[in-house]
This record gives structure tokens, sequence and C-alpha cells, in this order.
């Protein structure tokens, strides 16, 4: 994002249902309506009330975005509202469906928009404006790490994971689905499998790098001897699906090269989620975002690599 602004009189224009929906296919990288409503579908399939905090969250950073007067492309396109969706789903995840957790999601939606153009500012400084550094996530992260600080206190008893099947296959067919899920806080194997026909709905690199990153992280997980429930329950793979997604379908172009990079893209975000995961600090989709960055500026410096323009 630039500093060109939205003229107040373009507001009318804009389509909130579009922006809605493509809001929620941006988590994915993607401008899909049909995408977007896969997600939507996800979260209901999770809990609607998890779906009606998402959108919430969604409407208050979108009108944040017009506030902040971004261009109306990328309020139409979703690119102001997909981490303001992110936030209301961490906020049902931590508060439940409550008053205090409806607040929130206002209160962090509305955030998304001046943190969202601080981050764009930040990399468009002339230090680091060469490596074409994406905002990705990171004001979700920022904006949802200070919240569940704030409401810490009035976070409830952690709910013990589901049972996970003993055959093999079928656990790691259940975390590869649920690995895509768990990119918006749901954790659901068939919500991860309706999310994933709206990945390969919007194109089939996007669809197939979901599956590489999903897949490569819980093999890597499984065979590192990693804690069965999560993995099971795509706890310790989401970041690996953004991750792939960014480097192989997105922010990369070449025939192998995105491919290669997705790989050791994924790797890194691997090896990011189980230091952060030491923490007590809640991780959020911080791998993806440092893995993509730091694969970004590395790739930047080395021949046959191109970013996309």
């Amino acid at each position: 994002m630039t500093s060109v602004y939205l003229p107040r009189e373009s507001v009318a224009s804009l389509s909130w249902i579009a922006a809605t929906t493509r809001g929620l296919s941006q988590i994915y990288f993607q401008a899909n309506v049909w995408t977007g409503l896969a997600v939507l579908a996800g979260f209901a399939i999770a809990n609607w009330r998890m779906a009606a905090l998402a959108v919430l969250g969604l409407l208050f950073s979108t009108l944040s975005g017009v506030l902040c007067r971004r261009r109306l492309g990328e309020l139409g396109n979703g690119l102001h509202g997909y981490c303001g969706a992110l936030v209301g789903a961490a906020q049902f995840s931590a508060l439940a469906f409550t008053w205090p957790a409806a607040a929130f999601a206002v209160l962090g939606g509305l955030a998304c928009g001046p943190v969202t153009v601080a981050v764009a500012w930040l990399f468009y400084h002339p230090s680091v404006r060469r490596y074409a550094l994406p905002v990705t996530t990171a004001p979700f992260c920022i904006v949802a790490g200070v919240l569940f600080a704030v409401h810490a206190p009035l976070h409830g008893p952690r709910t013990d994971l589901g049972e996970v099947p003993e055959n093999v296959l079928a656990n790691m067919g259940q975390a590869i689905l649920s690995n895509i899920s768990e990119v918006v806080l749901v954790d659901s194997a068939l919500a991860g499998a309706v999310i994933l026909v709206g990945l390969f709905i919007a194109h089939w690199k996007v669809g197939a790098a979901a599956l590489l990153g999903s897949g490569l992280e819980a093999g890597m997980d499984l065979a590192t001897g990693s804690d069965v429930q999560s993995l099971a329950h795509g706890l310790l793979g989401y970041s690996g699906v953004l991750t792939a997604i960014a480097l192989a379908a997105v922010f990369l172009r070449g025939t192998w090269q995105p491919w290669v990079a997705a790989v050791v893209g994924v790797v890194v975000s691997s090896v990011l989620a189980w230091v952060m995961g030491l923490t007590a600090l809640p991780v959020y989709t911080w791998p993806f975002i440092l893995a993509t960055w730091l694969m970004l500026v590395v790739l930047h410096h080395i021949p046959g690599f191109s970013p996309r323009t």
C-alpha cells in the first residue's frame, strides 16, 4: 500500500458484501468471493457465533480502512478486512460468545486499520522497499496480542482437545485438513476440507500449495515425535499452510523456484513455531510471517528467484 488516499465521495461506491467475502478469502491471499464463502462456511461449521464475531471484526476493520482513506480497490478486495476477521475469531477463542468478546472484536477491528497502514509505511521505507515485503497477517498478530494481554484475566479454563484416530493414516489425514482450518482458529477437519475446496476454486496452485504446506508440516511433526493430539488438531501446522501458499502461489514467480522456496519456507516456519511454542505468549501466525519475510529477503539476493510485480 502507498500513500494514495480514497476520496471521501467514493466511499458510497464500496460494495460491503464483496469486501466482506473477499476479506475472508484474503486470509489465504485470495480476492475470490467463492473462496470467501468457503471460509465463512468453515467458521460456521465450527460455530456460527464464531463466524459472527469474525464478520464483526472484518466489518469494523474495513470501516477503519475507510476512515484511514485507503484506496477503493484495496477496500473492495478485502485487504483491510482479513486481519479484523482473524481478530474477531481470536476473541471468540479466548472469551467465547460474550459481550466482552464482541466489544474487543469491534475495538480490535478498528485498530487494524492504522496498524496496517503503519506496517505498510515501515516497509515502504527506502531501506527495505526493494524487498517488497507484504504486510500479511502482522496487524492481526499485533492487535490480537495486545488484546490477549488486556483481557487475560477474563480467560476461562482451557478446553481439552478431543480424541484422535489411532490409525496413523487417519491421524495424518485429520492433521492435514485441520492445519488448513486452524489458519482461521477453527479446529475441524470438515471445515478444513470445505476451505480447501474454496482454495482450489481460487486457483489450483493455491490449493496444491496448501496441501503441500500442510502435508509437509504434518510429516515433519510426526517424524519428530510431536504431541499427537496437537498434531491431529492442526495446532502445529497452520503456519506451514500460509507459508507455502505465500511463497508457491502468491509472492514469487517462476516454474519450480516458488515450490522449492515454499518447501524451505515451511521448514523455517516449523522451526520458528517450535521456538515460539516454548513461550507463554500466543503464537498466532507469527511463524508464517517471519518465515515469509525472511525468505523474501534472502531470495532477493539469489539469482533465479524473482518476486511477482
